[in-house]
């Protein structure tokens, strides 16, 4: 695997009161609780951002989405709110984060309400079966209906310190529902970091949900032709990952499509 430098970093207002999820109260940086293995190729334009100190083992910090070559798209926390020291990478046509499957391609990283950042690559991406951009929505639209969660992030939702996550190697998925503004914002309360510019998942009875490692990892939403839009980047939850009660929010990409387009054209 190759790796050059990207040479630009891009993020929205970072994110400044969910840095973690904590019981009761929004948490950045969750995993995928209640979902199960996806198939191999099934979301190749899902990343794995990863963190190294010293050229040693790499570790899997947050998700994020392949936009075209040049542009991936993650959560602002995940750039403002991790280690300084070391290096990142991000790594496209990942699985299996155990193995070396020979479809990897990694890219080194230089390295609120708004939890969105770009990465700009100092080198492109080579698209193939496994390595895919995902379509952006129609600005401002609101999504509806069901939505499918894909990522690395813990499955241990049971556990109610946040500090014990079980994380898995093959990529994780999910299918959950959208449950409206008003019955999120009813279940978090005006005193949350929740805006319009989020959206939220259910099921409102608990069991499912994004977790820790999950962060800046995609939402997206399927077509009835098969396609599929990028809708929402994970951004905060609750501690235990999946109670009842407590919806999963995300930044919902249609809210800053000016800033993508605006950002990708003029660098």
């Amino acid at each position: 695997m190759g790796s050059s430098a990207i040479f630009v970093i891009f993020a929205a207002v970072a994110v400044s009161s969910a840095a973690a999820f904590l019981p009761g109260r929004p948490v950045g940086g969750p995993k995928i609780v209640g979902g199960h293995d996806s198939k191999k190729g099934d979301f190749p334009f899902q990343i794995s951002l990863q963190w190294s100190l010293l050229g040693l083992l790499r570790q899997h910090v947050c998700g994020g989405s392949v936009l075209n070559e040049n542009w991936i798209l993650t959560a602002g926390h995940c750039v403002t709110e991790t280690p300084k020291i070391g290096k990142y990478y991000v790594v496209a046509g990942e699985y299996d984060l155990s193995v070396k499957e020979g479809t990897e391609q990694s890219i080194r990283v230089g390295v609120n309400f708004n939890d969105i950042a770009l990465l700009k690559l100092s080198s492109p991406l080579t698209l193939t079966a496994t390595v895919q951009p995902i379509a952006l929505p129609k600005a401002n639209e609101i999504p509806s209906g069901q939505v499918t969660l894909s990522g690395w992030g813990s499955t241990n939702g049971n556990d109610a310190t946040g500090l014990n996550p079980k994380l898995p190697t093959v990529l994780q998925t999910v299918d959950l529902p959208i449950v409206d503004y008003e019955t999120c914002l009813a279940a978090w309360g005006s005193d949350s970091p929740l805006r319009d510019t989020n959206v939220c998942t259910g099921p409102m009875e608990g069991g499912q949900s994004p977790c820790q490692g999950d962060s800046g990892g995609p939402l997206i939403a399927v077509g009835a032709d098969g396609s599929r839009t990028l809708v929402g980047v994970v951004s905060w939850g609750s501690v235990p990952c999946g109670s009842k009660g407590a919806p999963s929010v995300y930044t919902r990409v249609s809210a800053f499509l000016d800033f993508i387009q605006d950002t990708m054209a003029n660098n």
